[in-house]
């Protein structure tokens, strides 16, 4: 099973990006990532300069997807809590996360920030 770099997930009410050193996509295109079946390591900055908190989901369709938390603010968790878990977070300005994502198969997710039914911001990442 094939490790790709870590992606970064970073969220400011004024500027929110994708970015990654193992993908590619245009401004506001989809992401993608080649290979379901893969692990791949998610950091999640919050960065909100109102000081209030961004919710971060990553869904498929409706269903709200499942990811492993492995670190807060730079520190490993310990193993007790480095379960599978839904894939949403709640995070205060200058709160960092790690998590490690499995798609479980092909197709489209997308990682929402606030209100799935009408997010602050949203970004289609696609899984080869």
């Amino acid at each position: 099973m094939a490790v790709l770099k870590p992606h970064l997930v970073f969220a400011s009410s004024s500027v929110v990006a994708w970015l990654s050193l193992a993908l590619s996509s245009g401004p506001g295109g989809p992401a993608t990532i080649p290979a379901a079946l893969d692990r791949h390591p998610l950091p999640v900055v919050a960065a909100n300069e109102n000081r209030h908190p961004e919710t971060f989901t990553l869904r498929q369709g409706d269903s709200v997807m499942s990811w492993r938390p492995l670190a807060k603010d730079g520190a490993d968790l310990p193993e007790s809590q480095r379960t599978i878990a839904a894939a949403q977070v709640t995070g205060w300005t200058g709160e960092t996360c790690d998590f490690d994502f499995l798609p479980p198969a092909a197709g489209a997710y997308r990682l929402v920030i606030g209100d799935p039914a009408k997010p602050d911001w949203s970004r289609v990442v696609l899984v080869r």
